[in-house]
């Protein structure tokens, strides 16, 4: 009795373990008529593999569990791509509807309108002015030469270049002495002020020129120092010979 009991309740797990392991059981009669043949089959002694994890392990290791685990693996990034695609959609929605649904879109246009307006008014209040202005012939900055003459007038523009870089300065030039007095009564003392300036640069650069032979005559005088120095080291060092 004690013996009949325990085969229940292995019998019992035995059906709960292969209910929860097995990912075709959806109470389908087939399903059960495979679960009763297990059942009797380890009725009879034969090894069904009661352990979950060798059960797991078998169901993961056929090849119908494996495409199930892929296709819900494809389900899944499906799902992703799905939703990937309609985020990009909304965003090309957006876009392409800115122009109705943007307020800062909106003002923009409407400013832009406005300034349109205002110079078509402008332009209306003077009609008189604009059609004078039009029947007027036109007045270009441009000189008409003919084609066999273009490489010359091109080659004397290159000419001219320098010419017109310089033209500032000789500009400049001009305007200093046009506005400057260069009369006698100016010029005499002018030139004294230059004369003086020149004397006193002329002692400058002598005064330099002193400093200058002086420092050398003393870099001179050191470097015979250190050479008498080093040759009064050298006979104290050296041993004499006996």
């Amino acid at each position: 009795m004690e013996k009949q009991d325990n085969d229940s309740i292995d019998q019992a797990s035995f059906n709960i373990d292969l209910h929860e392991s097995n990912p075709w059981d959806h109470d389908d009669d087939n399903i059960n008529n495979l679960r009763n043949f297990l059942i009797k089959a380890n009725q009879l002694g034969f090894d069904t593999m009661r352990n979950q994890t060798k059960i797991s392990k078998a169901l993961k290791e056929l090849s119908s569990s494996q495409i199930i685990a892929q296709q819900k693996e494809i389900t899944q990034k499906n799902k992703t791509l799905l939703k990937a695609k309609y985020s990009i959609r909304k965003h090309i929605e957006e876009k392409e509807t800115s122009d109705v649904l943007h307020l800062n879109l909106i003002e923009e246009r409407i400013n832009t309108v406005k300034q349109l307006c205002t110079d078509l008014d402008t332009v209306l209040q003077n009609t008189e002015l604009l059609v004078n202005r039009l029947q007027k012939p036109f007045v270009g900055s441009y000189l008409k030469i003919d084609a066999a003459y273009h490489r010359h007038a091109s080659e004397l523009f290159m000419q001219l270049v320098p010419t017109l870089n310089d033209l500032n300065f000789h500009l400049e030039n001009l305007t200093w002495m046009a506005n400057n007095d260069f009369s006698a009564a100016q010029l005499e003392p002018l030139l004294k002020e230059i004369q003086s300036r020149a004397a006193s640069l002329q002692t400058t650069y002598h005064t330099l020129s002193q400093i200058r032979k002086g420092i050398q005559k003393l870099n001179h005088s050191s470097d015979i120092l250190f050479v008498m120095d080093q040759s009064a080291d050298s006979s104290l060092a050296t041993p004499r010979k006996t």
